[in-house]
């Protein structure tokens, strides 16, 4: 089937599934929510947004709804089962915003360089509960931290990574109980979100990546996994994206080719569609198939 796309006026970034809800129980429509971020090059100023997009079967996507967030680079994003979703910049800062009312409801500095104190780093990947009462985060300064979302204190800490933390996640399957990472060191783990001082599991994600999938599939390294009812969305930089079978990890279907444009973000739509946004040339793609 032929895909579906828009030309966003800024860079995207991230993308995340909106789920049709009780209030919205439309079949034939569907949303999704970006992250991006707008550089001038005249004046050298960064803002990031979020933006809300439409769909129909009848339609390619249509930008509707724009919310600025940040005066620097928006990175990654996470949703609840409530209109609160958690975003992320290149300058060290969480936001809890209300996509119901476009208002930002906290901010505050997540991750900071620790021989620049108070310079703020990337928080690369955050993640929210479905309660949206905790969020998890992961920056540059290899830490991974669980905050309590509605007075923005900092709950936990884990300093076990060898390097930047590039994504965290609540797992569907643990009852939120668990945290996902991985970091440039190049190993997925697995925490009890109840003690961040002992990592459950820990695997060398080059051994992962030989033994189950080809190394070739992941090009660029793995920066978003989503978790669906048996699959898994991975988003490669370079690799595109390539959906996998959470209990074979073979692969059901795959576009590579999308990752010559840099692919940070991918999400499952339908059974049948995955929603991606590629940096360089301002996309984003309903790939039906």
């Amino acid at each position: 089937m032929p895909s579906k796309s828009v030309k966003l006026s800024s860079r995207p970034a991230f993308a995340r599934h909106i789920p049709t809800s009780s209030e919205s129980p439309s079949s034939d429509s569907q949303r999704a929510c970006v992250s991006t971020y707008l550089l001038d090059p005249s004046s050298d100023t960064r803002s990031g947004s979020l933006c809300i997009l439409e769909y129909s079967e009848e339609s390619d996507p249509i930008s509707s709804e724009t919310t600025p967030v940040s005066s620097d680079m928006l990175l990654d994003l996470g949703l609840s089962d409530s209109s609160i979703l958690v975003t992320s910049d290149n300058k060290g800062h969480a936001y809890l915003v209300d996509m119901n009312t476009s208002l930002i409801v906290s901010s505050w500095l997540a991750h900071s360089l620790p021989y620049v104190p108070g310079e703020g780093c990337e928080v690369w990947s955050c993640a929210v509960t479905k309660d949206a009462q905790t969020v998890v985060t992961g920056g540059e300064d290899g830490s991974m931290k669980l905050w309590d979302a509605r007075s923005r204190t900092q709950i936990a800490e884990s300093k076990v990574f060898g390097a930047g933390v590039v994504f965290v996640d609540f797992p569907t399957n643990s009852d939120e109980q668990q945290i996902l990472t991985g970091s440039y060191d190049e190993n997925i783990r697995v925490f009890d979100r109840r003690n961040l001082k002992n990592v459950l599991k820990e695997k060398k994600a080059s051994a992962l990546c030989w033994t189950l999938v080809s190394l070739e599939l992941l090009s660029g390294g793995v920066w978003n996994i989503e978790q669906n009812a048996s699959t898994y969305c991975i988003s490669c930089m370079y690799g595109g994206y390539t959906i996998l079978n959470s209990e074979s990890l073979d692969v059901v279907h795959q576009n590579r080719d999308v990752g010559t444009n840099l692919l940070y973000g991918a999400t499952r739509m339908t059974d049948n569609s995955v929603l991606f946004c590629t940096f360089n040339d301002y996309l984003v793609v309903l790939d039906e198939f």
